[in-house]
C-alpha cells in the first residue's frame, strides 16, 4: 500500500486544477446497475422510513413485499440484519433458520440493522448478488486491507451520519478525485485509488489556507460523496461512496439515522 504522504501529494495536486470546465465522460465512474437483491434490499429500507404523507402506502406495499420474499431473498436479508446488528462480516452472520424469530424478523429496528448491514457489505465489497449457498463458503477475506475496509464497514454501522467529517479534493469539473473522513474525533480515513489512515498533521496540512487564499481540500455534506461524482480511476473512493450511500442515504433526506 502507498503511502500516505504520496497519495496525500497526488490528490493536492488534483484539487489545485481549475474545476471551471466539466471532466470529460471517461475520467468519471460509470453509474452502477444494481442487482435484484440490492434493489430490493434498498426499496425495502426507503417504505420503512417513507414520510408521514405516504406511510399508509409504504407499510402495505412493505408488507406485500416480505409476504412475497423467496427463502433465499429472506435468507439474505437475515443476515444482513444479523451483520448490522452484531456489527461483523456478512458471510459470518448466515442465521441458522431453525433459531427462534428467523423467520419473521422484519420490524423497524431490524430495517434499521439492513441499512448497517448493508453498509458493511458494500464497504467489503461482498457480493450480495450472488446465489446464497455462495455466501456460507465466502468467509471474510484476511488480507490487511480486507481488515481495513471491514474496521470502516463496522465504523459505518456503529455511527449516525451527523458524527463524520467530510473533507475533499477534487480535480477538473469538480470530480472528486479524494476524501477523507473522521468520525468525531478519531482517526482520518482517506480514499482515493487506495483506503488510508493518513496522519492528523497531514490532513491538517492540506486544509491549511495556501498563499493565494485557495485550499487543497474543502468542506462537503457526507451526502456528496456520491460514486457517479467519483473519478473512474478512483477504486476506493467509489467503494467508500457506495457504502456512504447504503449506510445513509436516507439519513441525508432526514428520514432514518
Amino acid at each position: 500500500m502507498p503511502s500516505s504522504k504520496s497519495t496525500a501529494s497526488a490528490a493536492s495536486q488534483s484539487a489545485e486544477r481549475s474545476p471551471s470546465s466539466k471532466p470529460p465522460r471517461s475520467e468519471l465512474a460509470k453509474p452502477e446497475r444494481a442487482g435484484a437483491f440490492l434493489t430490493l434490499a434498498h426499496r425495502m429500507v426507503e417504505l420503512a422510513h417513507a414520510d408521514k404523507t405516504k406511510l399508509e402506502a409504504a407499510r402495505v406495499e412493505l408488507a406485500q413485499l416480505i409476504k412475497t420474499l423467496e427463502p433465499a431473498s429472506r435468507s439474505k436479508l437475515i443476515a444482513l440484519m444479523s451483520a448490522g446488528k452484531g456489527v461483523t462480516a456478512i458471510s459470518d452472520a448466515l442465521p441458522d433458520p431453525s433459531a427462534p424469530g428467523a423467520s419473521e424478523p422484519f420490524s423497524g429496528a431490524s430495517i434499521r440493522d439492513l441499512q448497517r448491514g448493508l453498509g458493511i457489505a458494500r464497504a467489503t465489497g461482498f457480493d450480495l448478488e450472488q446465489p446464497l449457498e455462495s455466501w456460507a463458503r465466502a468467509r471474510a477475506k484476511s488480507g490487511v486491507e480486507d481488515r481495513v475496509w471491514l474496521s470502516f464497514g463496522k465504523e459505518l454501522a456503529r455511527s449516525t451520519a451527523s458524527e463524520w467529517t467530510c473533507l475533499v479534493a477534487v480535480s477538473q469539473g469538480d470530480a472528486l478525485d479524494k476524501a477523507y473522513l473522521r468520525r468525531g474525533d478519531g482517526a482520518w480515513w482517506s480514499f482515493g485509488s487506495q483506503i488510508e489512515r493518513p496522519p492528523a498533521s497531514e490532513v491538517a496540512r492540506l486544509s491549511a489556507r495556501q498563499p493565494k487564499g485557495k485550499r487543497r481540500l474543502s468542506v462537503l455534506p457526507l451526502g456528496a460523496v456520491v460514486p457517479a461524482r467519483c473519478r473512474a480511476d478512483r477504486a476506493a473512493l467509489r467503494r467508500a461512496a457506495a457504502s456512504l450511500n447504503a449506510r445513509f442515504a436516507l439519513a441525508w433526506k432526514g428520514n432514518a439515522s
